[in-house]
């Protein structure tokens, strides 16, 4: 990665084993997501094989550039972090932050034997042992949100994907990305910071979701509220998502030729690719606009986040025949 001159700053208690923060950016490393403005990257220090995540900072055009040198994206992230640390909330650790005219990074250390929310609640079946970690997960997820809620700390994108957790000790949580993540005084921050509970409705009842939000310090009408919301959000934007899922190859689905056959198949909940075997899967014959419907239309209802007790996971085109192979949720 080639290295302009940067200003690095640290926390307070830096941690002083760090290696020199411009020998992290050499690191061999491997993009892990990346978009034109940011990208963040997996880089392991060959002496030691410890692994170090960096987020890049790339404004465009100069006037994003003017603006970013004097309050950087990745400055209030780093920012972010320290007032969620400060309040005893758990989130990623950044281990410096550098900044220069046009770019800025921040580095954090790999965080081990934790996952992505989503993953670990969307894998939980309905055995007994799993029931207790869901519960645990629950109870620790209630006391996040009333402590950000007591202390007006207002998240502004707190969904499943946006925390992380211990799947062996689902109690134990983590913020990843803290962006846009800040103090108010005025605005009843449980309007947003509530969306997250809201997630999980298709796997609790609305009796459940109102006491999780009423413990939180939230009006328990909000699950109301907000699910409306959302299958509003979900209606207005669905004819770009429709063409989205059908394209078969986005986080929803991905397309396999096997056999001579295409296969669109479904990505877990959590948007991860899932293992697919074609004669493990139930066959359902329909004509072709019954399948695209009842297709398209599962994921319409996981994005509303209702209850649905077997999705179709392969939409199979296969000449003049057109199937759905159907099994239980993953």
């Amino acid at each position: 990665m080639t290295v302009k001159k940067i200003k690095w700053s640290f926390p307070q208690n830096a941690d002083p084993a760090l290696p020199d923060p411009e020998e992290i950016l050499q690191f061999p490393a491997t993009v892990i997501k990346e978009n034109p403005v940011r990208s963040v990257m997996r880089a392991t220090d060959p002496a030691t094989g410890i692994n170090y995540y960096i987020k890049r900072d790339m404004p465009r055009s100069f006037m994003k550039k003017a603006g970013r040198f004097f309050n950087s994206k990745s400055r209030q992230e780093f920012n972010a972090a320290l007032l969620l640390q400060k309040n005893d909330i758990p989130v990623i650790r950044y281990e410096a932050l550098g900044e220069s005219f046009s770019e800025s990074y921040l580095i954090s250390k790999g965080i081990k034997n934790f996952c992505g929310a989503a993953q670990f609640w969307y894998s939980l079946s309905g055995q007994d042992t799993d029931a207790i970690l869901r519960q645990k997960f629950i109870d620790a997820l209630t006391e996040l949100l009333k402590t950000m809620n007591q202390k007006k700390i207002l998240h502004p994108d707190f969904h499943l994907g946006n925390l992380m957790c211990n799947p062996e000790k689902p109690q134990e949580l983590l913020l990843p990305d803290p962006f846009g993540i800040h103090n108010v005084l005025f605005r009843d921050v449980t309007k947003y910071n509530s969306v997250i509970v809201t997630n999980l409705a298709a796997e609790i009842t609305k009796e459940e979701g109102e006491t999780i939000l009423r413990a939180t310090g939230a009006d328990p009408a909000l699950w109301d509220i907000l699910l409306r919301k959302n299958m509003e959000k979900v209606n207005a934007q669905w004819q770009r998502r429709q063409k989205q899922i059908l394209s078969g190859n986005s986080k929803f689905s991905r397309t396999e030729i096997i056999d001579g056959i295409t296969y669109h198949i479904r990505n877990t909940r959590w948007f991860a690719p899932a293992k697919f075997k074609p004669e493990h899967c139930k066959k359902i014959t329909m004509s072709p606009d019954q399948a695209k419907s009842c297709w398209v239309e599962s994921f319409r209802n996981q994005l509303k986040k209702k209850q649905c007790e077997r999705i179709p996971v392969i939409y199979e085109r296969n000449g003049e025949k057109t199937k759905i192979s159907e099994v239980i949720v993953f």
